[in-house]
């Protein structure tokens, strides 16, 4: 997941990422959305719109969202998947 972060995962690293992935969609369904850490350094610290979220959200694997809606999680998914069937690195980038 380092990879992911700094923006690029090399496309041998692709499997290993997803699975990965998948432990942190587990571990992060296991806590409902109020238990979210929104500042590491104030661990009391909510979000600008404190718990008034979407009843869709259900835990922390669905908390976040991409600007369009989508579940952040399963776009890295899907793009890991892409990744494998073009045979490519994973690339990503803000637009």
């Amino acid at each position: 997941m380092n990879d992911l972060y700094n923006g690029r995962i090399e496309k041998k690293k692709i499997n290993q990422t997803q699975i990965e992935l998948g432990n942190l969609k587990s571990h992060l369904a296991k806590f409902p959305p109020k238990d979210i850490v929104w500042d590491f350094e104030d661990l009391n610290a909510l979000p600008p719109w404190g718990d008034n979220i979407s009843s869709e959200i259900t835990d922390l694997s669905n908390y976040f969202l991409t600007s369009e809606g989508e579940n952040l999680l399963d776009v890295l998914e899907k793009a890991m998947n892409t990744s494998i069937e073009i045979d490519e690195d994973l690339e990503v980038m803000s637009l």
